[in-house]
Parts: structure tokens; C-alpha cells; sequence
């Protein structure tokens, strides 16, 4: 009786491993190929590092983890990233026809990260030419074609001059220190609560050059009279003023009063250059 048992638990376990071994062999045999690349996604190894995609913290290998890497973002983690699919935050309406593409609560046209200059689809986070004016971003010293030379835009910044600009960019400066760990983020020498260009009035993560609610009040930016809550109107605070009305504070604006003359050249600029001291 007892050897008839044993047999049964020997065979069982032959059966156990023959089933085991097929599922493994099935799994890496699959055809799946989310990106059609004609790679099943099993064996995608973007960097060749010898480690899977699926199982790779730093998928492509440019040394920032995929879960802050614009390149390689997947905001409903369902291991296809945002640039290839079709819905980003997986919430049954396709992107092409979502006006919150991530989900994050804040519309497309106002979030930096689905930000689209040129309206061709493509985020400009991964958009080689974010205007559409034939130039690359790389060479284009206007990515968005706002008129704003990128190093005085807020909307393309690069500090460190990376080819990542700083509202994508986890390091703003460079210095090794990650911007939400960083007192001073664009590395100036002034503190990020001092420095109107790092400024983050409701500590939220997002400065408020990007923030369409800096003091997180519910009410739009652009429909508030005051944006930083600080108590005093836009109209009569020098750190919201905007003398143009073109929705850039002069502290960011190169031309305060849109007449084609730099600041820096205009005699009659009404530019008060804050710092926060």
C-alpha cells in the first residue's frame, strides 16, 4: 500500500515538472509583440544589458530609472509605455480622443508632460521637432515656437543643457542630488523658496511656471486673482504681474510689454526683477 502511494506522489511529481517545463517553454515561445518590432516582448532587452525589459529598472540605459524617464513612462503601468500606447492611463478612452491622457487631473493643454506645440499627436516630450518647423530640437533654439529663445522659456529650460529640459528632468542641475530632494534645484546659489525660477508655492512638485494652480486653491491660475494666495491681487503683486497680459509673469518674461525689445535693451521696460530676498 505504501509503495503504490509513492508511485502515485512520484508520478504526480513527473507531472507537476512536465507541466512547469511547458509553461516556460510556452511563455518565452509567445508572440507577443506590443511595440511590432517583431521582438516578442519577452525577450526586448533595449539597452542589451542582458536583463529583460520587463524586469530592467533602466529599460533603454541612460541612467535615469523608467519610472522618472519620459522615455520610457507607463503611467497605468501595464508595461507598455506611454509612447506606444494607445490609452496611457488605461481608462477606456483612447488618447487621441482623452483630454487627460495620463489621468493626473490636469488637462493635456495645461500639463507639461502631454504638452503638444505643434498638435501632430506626439507628446512633445518625444516629439524630435516640437513646433514642426523643420528644425530639430536639438538645433532649434525656439522648440516650441512661442517667440521665447528655450533658455529664457520656462516651457523649455534646460539648466544643465542635457537635451532634457528641466520640467522633464529629474535633476534640473546636474549636481547628483534629485530635484525633490534638492534645496536648490537650477543650482543658482538661491534657495528654491527664494528663486522665482524653482519657486513651488503649494509644494507640490511642480513649480509654478508649470503649475496651472500654484496655490493649489481649486481655481485655475488663469482665473485667479491672486495665484499665490498670498493675500494681495496679481494686479498688485510684483511676483505675479504681468504687464503684456500674455500669461508669462514679467519675472519670466524677456519682453514685459510685447513691444519686440528685449528687456535687457528696453529703456522703457517695467520689469521689477524679484528675487525673494
Amino acid at each position: 500500500m505504501n509503495i503504490g502511494i509513492l508511485e502515485l506522489f512520484f508520478v504526480l511529481s513527473i507531472c507537476l515538472y512536465v507541466f512547469c517545463l511547458l509553461s516556460i517553454v510556452c511563455l518565452f515561445a509567445s508572440d507577443e509583440d506590443d511595440n511590432g518590432d517583431g521582438i516578442p516582448d519577452i525577450h526586448q532587452d533595449t539597452d542589451g544589458d542582458g536583463i529583460p525589459d520587463f524586469l530592467d529598472a533602466d529599460d533603454d540605459g541612460d541612467g535615469i530609472p523608467d519610472v522618472l524617464d519620459p522615455d520610457q513612462r507607463d503611467s497605468d503601468s501595464d508595461g507598455i509605455p506611454d509612447d506606444q500606447d494607445a490609452d496611457d492611463d488605461n481608462d477606456g478612452i483612447p488618447d487621441a480622443k482623452d483630454s487627460d491622457d495620463d489621468g493626473d487631473g490636469i488637462p493635456d493643454h495645461l500639463d507639461p508632460d502631454q504638452r503638444d506645440s505643434d498638435g501632430d499627436g506626439i507628446p512633445d516630450r518625444i516629439d524630435n521637432d516640437d513646433d514642426n518647423d523643420g528644425i530639430p530640437d536639438v538645433l532649434d533654439r525656439d522648440d516650441d515656437n512661442d517667440g521665447i529663445p528655450d533658455h529664457l522659456d520656462p516651457d523649455t529650460r534646460d539648466t544643465d543643457g542635457d537635451g532634457i529640459p528641466d520640467y522633464l528632468d529629474p535633476d534640473d542641475d546636474n549636481d547628483g542630488i534629485p530635484d525633490d530632494l534638492d534645496d536648490d534645484d537650477d543650482g543658482d546659489g538661491i534657495p528654491d523658496y527664494k528663486d522665482a525660477d524653482s519657486k513651488d508655492t503649494d509644494k507640490d512638485g511642480i513649480p509654478d511656471y508649470l503649475d496651472s494652480d500654484d496655490d493649489n486653491d481649486g481655481v485655475p491660475d488663469d482665473r485667479d486673482d491672486d495665484d499665490d494666495g498670498d493675500g494681495i491681487p496679481d494686479s498688485r503683486d510684483q511676483d505675479q504681474k504681468d504687464t503684456d497680459g500674455d500669461g508669462v509673469p514679467d519675472v519670466f518674461d524677456p519682453d514685459d510689454d510685447n513691444d519686440g525689445i528685449p528687456d535687457e535693451k528696453d529703456a522703457d521696460s517695467s520689469k521689477v526683477r524679484i528675487r525673494f530676498l
